[in-house]
Formats: C-alpha cells, structure tokens, sequence
C-alpha cells in the first residue's frame, strides 16, 4: 500500500505591488458604479479646484455678490439737431436718400499687364491678414471697421469701431 505523499506547504501568494498612480489619466470608475469617485473634481492635474484646493478640502471661497443696476440712457429726437422747423423737414427727406455700403476685406495693386493675365483660379493676395477687422465703406468714404459674421448664412458686419472721418464731421453741417 503507497503511502500518502505528505501534504507540502502551500507556496506564499506573492506581496501586493504597490501601483503608481498615473498621472493625466482620469480615474476609472468600478464595475457597476455609474459615476467616478468623488474626492476631487474631475480635469487634468494640477488645474482647476483640485490642486490648489485639495489640501484644505474645500472649494475656495464664496465669490462676494456684485451690484448690477441697468444703465439709464437718455431719450433723444433722432431729427433734433437744433435746426429750425424747415430745416428739420429737409433732414427727414435727406434721412430717406440710399447710400451705397461696401465692405473691404483688403487690396492689392497690380499692374496693368498683370491685371489682364487674370484668369479663372488666379489667386490675388490682400493687404490684410486673416481674421483683421474689415473696412466699412459709404459712397467711398471709410466710416468703419468691423468682424465678418455669419447669420442665416448670409455674411454680415458687426461694427467694432466708428472712424473718425471729415467725411463724417461733415455730415449736418452747411
């Protein structure tokens, strides 16, 4: 009769490593918890709350409220410029009369010779970088400069600034 092999120690489970933490990656969640620990605000390390924060546990302190009133503008007579009462009636009339407005996006200057080599797919390089405020032009004279917008697909304008013009200061006056 064999005899029983003698019961051999069971080996050591191995020691658990310690895990480094990683860095710039977010922490995952258990299987079965929908949302991520909480402890400190999600983000990159070493921004936001968390860094500058979280060693006191806390969030920083109450912005203190800020006093909003509404501005109060003044009603003005768009028609009164001081002007006698014929005078304001020619005004009303001359308010009617279209004026042409034309935006540049830039310009060039080209010769002649080159002018006439133009073909479809010639590409004429501007004066203007990317992204600069685009001039507002009436009947030639350089009122405004602005930002192309896009509403309803169509382009626009917003006025970002009024040129100060003698084409403008001469505008009401004899």
């Amino acid at each position: 009769q064999p005899a029983a092999p003698a019961a051999q120690p069971a080996a050591p489970a191995p020691a658990p490593q310690p895990q480094a933490p990683q860095q710039g990656v977010p922490a995952q969640a258990p299987a079965g918890y929908p949302y991520p620990p909480q402890g400190q605000p999600q983000g990159y390390p070493g921004y936001g709350y968390g860094s500058q924060y979280a060693a006191y546990g806390a969030y920083p302190p109450p912005v203190p409220p800020v006093n909003i009133q509404n501005a109060q503008l003044h009603q003005f007579d768009a028609m009164d410029f001081g002007l006698p009462a014929d005078q304001k009636d020619n005004l009303k009339l001359l308010m009617g009369v279209p004026l042409e407005i034309s935006v540049e996006i830039g310009t060039a200057k080209r010769k002649v010779k080159d002018i006439l080599e133009f073909q479809q797919g010639t590409i004429i390089e501007l004066e203007r970088q990317a992204g600069a405020p685009v001039d507002v032009v009436v009947n030639g004279n350089l009122i405004a400069r602005g930002d192309v917008v896009v509403i309803d697909d169509n382009f626009a304008v917003r006025i970002t600034e009024i040129v100060k013009s003698n084409f403008m200061d001469s505008l009401g006056k004899e």
